[in-house]
């Protein structure tokens, strides 16, 4: 029961990921949008994408790390 609760527990937090992963990637985009219909580049530009960009990084990892988790989890529960 304890295990069920804990994969319920990550799997939201996965989708939570996924879904701010997906929030930074739109930011992404947004700016790269900016970027080719103003042909200019913008003070700071490069600062913000490679600051969005390592938060994807970072969200990518996490999410490897949950699903790794929850491999686990999915594991032992079959095991009982």
């Amino acid at each position: 029961m304890k295990n069920m609760q804990q994969m319920q527990q990550m799997m939201k937090q996965v989708k939570k990921m996924q879904e701010e992963m997906q929030n930074v990637q739109k930011g992404l985009g947004n700016l790269e949008e900016d970027l080719a219909l103003t042909g200019e580049t913008i003070g700071g530009t490069n600062k913000t994408k490679e600051a969005l960009q390592d938060r994807v990084d970072q969200l990518n990892k996490q999410l490897v790390d949950l699903k790794a988790s929850l491999k686990k989890l999915e594991d032992a529960a079959r095991a009982w």
